[in-house]
């Protein structure tokens, strides 16, 4: 699986410190995020139903630690809000009209679906 660094924008800090995740001017009670040069570590808490489930899928995934599947379930929350962003952007460009499909896609006929009877 190929992995994405996301770019920090803001200064590089050289010492480990505590900050909050919780967006500025806002109030809540984000976990902090521990930061040490050029990584950041992120902590969730979860039910122990939860914990169970997930060490499961760990091992239909083969991965091997809690690190590797947060870092797996980031990864894919990360690619679908780029996925949402895109979609969006197309709305934006289109201003409330229909999309057009890509040439050679044919509409969706729903009376092509099959039914059981």
């Amino acid at each position: 699986m190929a992995t994405h660094q996301a770019e920090n924008p803001g200064p590089k800090e050289t010492s480990s410190t505590t900050r909050s995740l919780a967006p500025a001017g806002t109030t809540g009670s984000a976990s902090p995020v521990a930061v040490s040069g050029a990584s950041e570590v992120w902590r969730a808490r979860v039910t122990h139903e939860l914990s169970a489930e997930l060490v499961e899928d760990m091992t239909v995934l083969g991965l091997d630690s809690k690190t590797e599947a947060v870092r797996a379930a980031l990864a894919l929350l990360h690619r679908h809000a780029a996925e949402v962003r895109m979609a969006q952007g197309v709305r934006d460009y289109y201003g409330g009209q229909e999309v057009p499909l890509p040439t050679g896609v044919v509409p969706f006929d729903p009376s092509e679906i099959e039914h059981d009877e």
